[in-house]
């Protein structure tokens, strides 16, 4: 734990590092001067006509410097005032107030600079509750040396502010969705094989029994006689035919 802190710092302060030392060397954006006469008239004036539709935080935060340096406010006479004219009021604030403009924005682009070194730390973290520390570790690198993060971090816009809310907001709900998922009760008793296969297993396909081959038909059964039997003919009293046998002996006797 000791050792992974010590990674989100070095890697926080060579975001700083980069991001910082490469904007020295820029100029002002369009976006910057928006958001820093609008940030001073929340702040110093009270006034929201300047430039409101784009995070009220965040320019709050960027004219904050201008304020504690004792910044002049612009013209209120003009009308580029009445009529809410952010590039005029905004060029007004910087180079026609009287006072010298490189600290006011220095300033912003420094406190601005916080929500991409947050964002490093957010992403180094939530990596490494997912997949230990080698893994918020690489996370964090990757992030501190964000080519986009590094343009748009130190940059006197909202664009830092969103990211790091945004990312901020998925993982809180993540978390919470965690915590309020209930974990698996353990099954108590095991189910017999033949039922947990009926029910865990899709059933066998039936098996194709070959088709067969039909039986011939059993022969009739012969009609029956209408002569009476030779029984109920003798039953009744018919007289015998005599046998040649039984006549030769009759004979031989007499």
């Amino acid at each position: 734990m000791i050792r992974f802190r010590f990674v989100l710092l070095a890697a926080v302060a060579v975001h700083l590092a980069l991001g910082l030392g490469a904007v020295r060397q820029k100029s002002i954006t369009t976006d910057e001067l928006f958001h820093l006469a609008g940030g001073y008239c929340f702040n110093a004036l009270g006034d929201f006509r300047i430039h409101p539709d784009n995070g009220v935080l965040p320019q709050r935060l960027h004219a904050l410097p201008a304020v504690l340096l004792g910044a002049h406010p612009p013209p209120l006479d003009t009308e580029a005032w009445r009529t809410a004219d952010a590039t005029v009021v905004g060029y007004d604030f910087l180079y026609r107030s009287g006072h010298d403009h490189a600290p006011l924005l220095a300033g912003a682009r420094a406190v601005n600079a916080l929500f991409g070194a947050a964002l490093v730390v957010l992403v180094g973290l939530w990596a490494r509750r997912l997949g230990g520390a080698l893994a918020g570790t690489v996370s964090a690198a990757l992030a501190a040396l964000s080519p986009t993060l590094l343009a748009h971090g130190p940059l006197a816009t909202t664009d830092a502010a969103a990211a790091f809310f945004l990312t901020a907001a998925a993982g809180a709900f993540w978390h919470w969705l965690g915590a309020r998922t209930p974990a698996p009760r353990p099954q108590r008793r095991r189910l017999r094989p033949r039922l947990r296969h009926q029910v865990l297993r899709r059933p066998p396909p039936p098996r194709l029994r070959p088709a067969r081959r039909p039986r011939p038909p059993p022969p009739a059964a012969p009609a029956p006689s209408l002569d009476p039997p030779r029984s109920t003919l003798r039953a009744c009293g018919r007289p015998r035919r005599p046998r040649p046998r039984r006549v030769a002996v009759h004979l031989g006797v007499l």
